[in-house]
């Protein structure tokens, strides 16, 4: 079929027709490449993915934000281990609350417990410090005058006293012993308070009273002699700490261990016909021989004593041996008055140098080397920094 006549031009109809068969022809080209586009595109697909699986390459398609996770596979028995080891971390938490709650409630309830005797205790402590009458207008008067006397009569030392004796004689070591068997009377009982004094020759042949002894004192006798020996403070004794009380209120006498004390004197002179030639005491125990030596005219040893106003105050001219340690701080008082009637002896502690080890009457009782105190040592180390320092300095 011949399209261009005789004429040598296109005939219309035959144009469009040309035109028509050229777009179908075009439409078909182009659904078939998109077809082969498609069937190329998820070849490609699946072989990125199988090279990604197999060997870990990256696969291009990841460039378009395509990702592809493979599940990982379930370990039951891992899952159900950690499900019974976590079952037992809750147990435990369980039982730790529940022990924490019950030690709580336990340390709450002694708490309570502890509280309720304190109270009892200090109810008692009242009590008692109603029953001590009270001084009279010239008690009063009386303890007045003691204090002025004792202003005038107090100074500050210029320097720290030093130990002004070395050692403690024999017999002074027996009556820091017979105190200590006051206490061990206190403690446990008079067999095993005679029991100690028979064990060591400076104190063999000493026999406890045990008629006119108590848990206050002991009264001792060895051929004529007799004597009576005041134990120091046990802080679990509420007497004690009335009469400690009592004696830093200048009210030393009024303390019910005190009138027991000056009461054994008048005993022991209707039952042997004499006065004890010494009284003995140590720290509370101390104090207390001091007054009643003062009042019955009798001489004393004590060793650390805790001494009061009243003391300080006193003039009498009963002679009196006082044995501190040199730092110990409940006799500290002698430093700030110098009585005629005192004979004060200064030695180093043997056990150790801080304020309790200085007040024990362990350092009387026995002979070891003697240690320096801590203001010693204090004082020693200054010097010799103050030394080093002016050699340096020149």
């Amino acid at each position: 079929m011949c399209l261009i006549d005789t004429n040598g031009t296109w005939p219309l109809s035959e144009t469009y027709a040309i035109l028509i068969f050229c777009s179908m022809a075009t439409r078909s080209d182009a659904s078939d490449t998109r077809s082969a586009m498609r069937r190329t595109g998820t070849k490609r697909v699946r072989q990125g993915i199988t090279r990604t699986r197999s060997c870990g390459e990256k696969n291009p398609l990841h460039q378009q934000n395509m990702q592809y996770h493979a599940p990982m596979p379930l370990d039951l028995d891992a899952l159900a281990r950690r499900r019974k080891e976590l079952q037992i971390e809750e147990k435990l938490r369980q039982m730790k609350q529940t022990t924490s709650n019950a030690l709580s409630t336990a340390a709450g309830q002694v708490v309570d417990d502890q509280a309720k005797q304190m109270s009892v205790r200090a109810k008692m402590a009242k009590d008692v410090l109603k029953l001590i009458p009270k001084p009279s207008e010239s008690q009063k008067e009386e303890r007045k005058r003691n204090r002025e006397r004792m202003k005038q009569s107090l100074f500050l030392p210029t320097q720290r006293p030093s130990p002004n004796t070395s050692e403690l004689t024999d017999q002074e070591i027996a009556k820091a012993r017979i105190v200590n068997a006051s206490a061990i009377a206190h403690d446990s009982d008079l067999l095993r308070a005679q029991e100690y004094l028979d064990s060591d020759p400076k104190t063999m042949g000493w026999k406890i009273d045990g008629a006119l002894s108590n848990e206050d004192h002991l009264v001792l006798t060895k051929g004529d002699e007799i004597k009576v020996a005041f134990r120091g403070t046990k802080w679990r004794n509420l007497s004690d700490l009335i009469t400690n009380a009592s004696n830093a209120a200048d009210r030393d006498m009024m303390a019910p261990q005190n009138r027991r004390g000056a009461k054994v004197i008048e005993d022991i002179l209707a039952k042997y016909g004499e006065k004890p030639k010494e009284l003995l005491g140590y720290s509370k125990g101390g104090n207390s021989a001091l007054n009643i030596g003062d009042i019955t005219e009798i001489p004393t040893t004590v060793f650390n004593a805790s001494i009061g106003p009243r003391q300080l105050s006193s003039i009498s001219k009963v002679p009196h041996t006082v044995i501190n340690t040199v730092d110990d701080p409940i006799s500290m008082a002698t430093y700030f008055r110098k009585k005629s009637n005192y004979t004060i002896k200064r030695i180093r502690s043997i056990r150790g140098e801080n304020p309790i080890a200085q007040h024990k009457l362990s350092n009387f009782t026995q002979r070891r080397i003697n240690q320096p105190s801590g203001l010693e040592k204090l004082s020693h180390e200054l010097i010799g920094k103050g030394q080093n320092l002016g050699h340096v300095e020149t």
